[in-house]
């Protein structure tokens, strides 16, 4: 059984609650407020419900709405962020151009700023141009709808120039509409720049291994040549009853090939030192006069042999000596003549020789080679002093040669200071300017301007030589090497033996010791089987022999001569030039007994002050080798009371180096020295 709900049981209550719903109901009921019942009074309190929970839903509608403005705030900071610190830069542009919103990086591109890029047309921003054109990226997406990339290149108003890579993606609305586009643009300057140099270093080596490609072209032929012309004339020689005539025109053929191949060696060598900064220069202070009658002597052959007439010009006031290296000098003069003569058909060769002087500075040697030959094509004048370079490197060339000689000639030049420039004009002839530094003014005394270079040639073939004497071991393993330089050393009336190894070296040169008749020197050959030559000298050396003991060598390298002197060897040849320098080395270790004793005192006083200053700078190695220096002289001249002092001072050097000790040894050395001097001084002054 139901119930019904009881009315108010305080009747203020109850009219109070008819009031307050006639107030809330307003408009929705017509009734009194004396009629209102208890279902309006339920109603009204239901609808006071539903609006709790729509104020309820709206309260948390208008807090999901303050969260998700925050979270974009938040959101629009991030992405701006980003934009901002990107290393590209990025641009919003709309569909007329115009920049809408740019990062700064974008403006740096530009060499502007922000706030200068907004509202200005992309085209004249980021290209430097007055229109949109098809080529534009952002004209290509919103054209395309979808993204375009291109590579452009910026002209900044301050001139510099920077390598773009520009990317643009359309940007749509919803009803598929472009509204304008994004654009990224990057800076790959550095990128092209790298890309740049590989290609030009791609260049440079295609073009360095065609350069090599002709010269190996060239090489096998200048080697060829030859190679072919001595093998054909010394068939031609073992042919039966040749006329004498005959046999001196194929024997000279042979050694001006023969030549020639050295020659091509020499600067193959030459320049493989000189590229690895392996070449050891020797500058000494050297007189300039045998420098020019050389010079002359080699202009006056070649010319005379092309039928060219020749002109030299020396400057009055030359010095007498400079400084320098004289052996690479004169090969530099000699490829400059050469080329000159080479390259002339008609007319004449000049020389000009001079001495540039300035207060306060180092004087300068110049040597100016001219000619009337074919000249050089202007855009040619670099490139002949590159390696493997001629001015006509086809295969047609009428004019042979490597393209090695003037490269090695001007890195030669820039070794002893100086330089070689070129002028000249095609088919009027060429011009060659070698300058030198010549050492300290000071030191330049001037050239007797009687002896001019065309004396000087005159002079040379009346020269006598003096007569050499004695007896020379030969230390050679290859028979015809033997056979070669044992007919040479012959033609000087030298006793000559011949040892096949080093160790019968070492045999040989005891017994001579010991026999009382010891070699007057040696001629070692360094690379040999079994005991080299190093070894060779070494165990001489250590064995009690002073003689001179000379290395003869076919490797002519950097450091060979001075590995040699290392082992104890006084001097060195080498074996391609041997027939050329032999005469000048016997010179130097043979001289007549006379000259040899006389040579001996005149440089005592020096060779003893050069040990003792090396024992008062406490030097043991450089006094070592002093004494070793003064013990072979000294034996040489006869003076064996010398030698047996340096002897023993090498000794105490070698195995003790008790200061005391030694200088006692060097003391009684300048008592002997002292007393040879004042032997000498008497004799002198005895009527």
């Amino acid at each position: 059984m139901g119930t019904s709900r009881q009315e108010p049981s305080n009747p203020a209550s109850a009219d109070e609650l008819r009031r307050k719903a006639g107030q809330r109901l307003g408009s929705k009921t017509t009734k009194p407020v004396e009629e209102i019942t208890e279902s309006d009074v339920r109603a009204l309190a239901d609808d006071s419900q539903v609006r709790q929970v729509e104020l309820k839903r709206q309260n948390e509608e208008l807090l999901r709405t303050q969260s998700t403005a925050r979270e974009l705030r938040e959101s629009a900071e991030r992405y701006r962020a980003m934009v901002e610190g990107a290393d590209v830069g990025i641009a919003f542009i709309d569909t007329s151009y115009n920049v809408v919103t740019a990062n700064t990086k974008s403006a740096q591109l530009c060499g502007k700023s922000p706030r200068e890029m907004i509202g200005q047309k992309c085209f004249r921003a980021f290209r430097g141009r007055k229109k949109a054109c098809d080529d534009c990226a952002g004209f290509q997406a919103l054209a395309a709808a979808k993204p375009a990339e291109i590579e452009s290149i910026l002209r900044k108003e301050d001139g510099s120039t920077v390598f773009l890579r520009i990317k643009a993606s359309p940007l749509l609305d919803r009803n598929g509409e472009p509204t304008g586009f994004i654009e990224i643009v990057e800076d790959i300057s550095e990128r092209k720049r790298a890309e740049e140099s590989l290609e030009r270093a791609r260049e440079a080596a295609e073009a360095a291994n065609r350069a090599k490609s002709e010269f190996l072209a060239n090489m096998s032929h200048e080697i060829r040549t030859p190679m072919t012309a001595i093998l054909g004339f010394t068939e031609l020689l073992m042919s039966p009853n040749l006329a004498r005539d005959e046999q001196a025109e194929f024997l000279e053929g042979i050694r001006r090939n023969g030549k020639a191949l050295l020659g091509l060696i020499g600067d193959i060598l030459d320049l493989s030192r000189l590229e690895a900064d392996k070449l050891t220069l020797e500058k000494v202070d050297c007189p300039l006069q045998p420098i020019i009658d050389d010079v002359v002597s080699i202009a006056t052959a070649q010319s005379k042999e092309k039928g060219l007439g020749l002109k030299i010009d020396c400057e009055s006031s030359l010095p007498e000596t400079i400084r320098t290296d004289p052996a690479r000098l004169r090969q530099i003069l000699a490829n400059l003549i050469g080329n000159a003569v080479k390259f002339t058909e008609q007319g004449e060769i000049h020389i000009a020789i001079r001495c540039l002087r300035e207060a306060g500075r180092a004087a300068r040697m110049e040597f100016v080679v001219s000619d009337t030959g074919i000249g050089i094509p202007a855009e040619k004048m670099d490139d002949i002093f590159r390696p493997f370079t001629q001015a006509d490197a086809s295969p047609s060339r009428r004019y042979g040669g490597t393209g090695l000689g003037l490269a090695v000639s001007q890195r030669l030049a820039k070794a002893l200071d100086g330089s070689i420039v070129v002028a000249g004009e095609l088919g009027k002839g060429s011009t060659f300017t070698l300058t030198i530094d010549a050492g300290p003014p000071e030191d330049a005394r001037k050239l007797p301007t009687s002896q001019t270079a065309t004396d000087a040639v005159q002079r040379m073939p009346g020269q006598e030589e003096p007569a050499l004497g004695g007896r020379l071991l030969l230390v050679e393993d290859e028979p015809d090497i033997q056979r070669i330089i044992g007919l040479l050393l012959r033609k000087t009336n030298l006793e000559v033996h011949v040892a096949g190894s080093g160790q019968a070296a070492c045999e040989m040169a005891q017994m001579s010791k010991a026999g009382g008749r010891p070699y007057d020197l040696i001629l070692m050959d360094i690379q040999m089987p079994g005991m080299n030559g190093y070894e060779t000298a070494r165990w001489l050396r250590q064995h009690g022999w002073h003689g001179p003991i000379v290395a003869l060598t076919a490797h002519a390298l950097a450091g060979d001569r001075e590995r040699c002197l290392a082992a104890g060897c006084d001097d060195y040849i080498a074996k391609p030039g041997i027939a050329a320098g032999l005469r000048e080395l016997l010179a130097r270790h043979l001289l007549p007994a006379n000259r040899a004793a006389e040579t001996f005192v005149e440089e005592l006083s020096k060779r003893v002050e050069t040990i003792e200053a090396a024992l008062n700078e406490r030097d043991f190695r450089g006094l070592a080798e002093a004494a070793r220096q003064l013990e072979a002289n000294a034996a040489a001249g006869g003076f064996s009371q010398i030698a047996a002092a340096a002897d023993a001072l090498r000794g105490r050097v070698a195995e003790e180096r008790d200061l005391e000790q030694v200088r006692a040894a060097v003391a009684e050395l300048t008592q002997l020295a002292e007393q040879l001097r004042s032997r000498q001084r008497s004799r002198c002054a005895t009527p």
